[in-house]
C-alpha cells in the first residue's frame, strides 16, 4: 500500500514539474517580453497558476488511481500497461495543447485558451491563419477534416 502511495505522489509530482517547466519555456520562449516583468509579477505568474495546475494534475491522476483499484480484478500487468499508456496520451495531448503558446503570443499577445477551440467548428478559417507553421495544420488537412465531418 505505501509503495502504491509514493507512486500517486511520484506521479502527481512528475505533472506538476512538467506544468511548471512549460511555464519556464514560455517566459523563456518570450524572454523579451518576459525581461519587463518585475520579479513580483513573475512570482504571481506561477502562484496564480498553480492552483490551475493542482487541479489538471489531480485529474490527470484520478484514472490512474481507479485503474490501481482495478488490480483486485485484473492482473497487474494489464494495469500497468494500461497506465503506462494512458500517461503517454496524456503527455502528447497536454503537450499538443501547450506548444501553441510559445509560437502565437508573440503575434496576439496572449495564450492560447478554450476559445481557441471555437475555430475547430470552421476549419477553413484555421487555413487561412497557416501563416504559423508550427501552430495549425495545412490547408489540405483542414479541407480533410471538413469532408469527412
Amino acid at each position: 500500500m505505501t509503495k502504491q502511495l509514493v507512486g500517486f505522489l511520484k506521479y502527481f509530482i512528475f505533472w506538476m514539474i512538467f506544468f511548471l517547466l512549460f511555464k519556464v519555456v514560455f517566459l523563456s520562449w518570450n524572454y523579451d517580453q518576459s525581461i519587463l516583468l518585475s520579479g513580483g509579477k513573475i512570482v504571481a505568474i506561477f502562484w496564480d497558476a498553480l492552483k490551475m495546475d493542482l487541479t489538471l494534475a489531480c485529474y490527470l491522476l484520478l484514472l490512474t488511481v481507479l485503474s490501481i483499484g482495478l488490480r483486485f480484478y485484473l492482473r497487474a500487468v494489464f494495469i500497468n500497461i494500461f497506465v503506462s499508456i494512458y500517461s503517454l496520451i496524456d503527455l502528447i495531448f497536454t503537450s499538443l495543447l501547450t506548444m501553441p503558446n510559445q509560437g502565437l503570443y508573440l503575434y496576439f499577445g496572449t495564450r492560447v485558451n478554450k476559445t481557441a477551440f471555437n475555430y475547430f467548428n470552421y476549419p477553413f478559417s484555421i487555413g487561412a491563419s497557416e501563416s504559423y507553421v508550427y501552430a495549425f495544420p495545412p490547408k489540405h488537412i483542414c479541407k480533410c477534416c471538413t469532408m469527412i465531418s
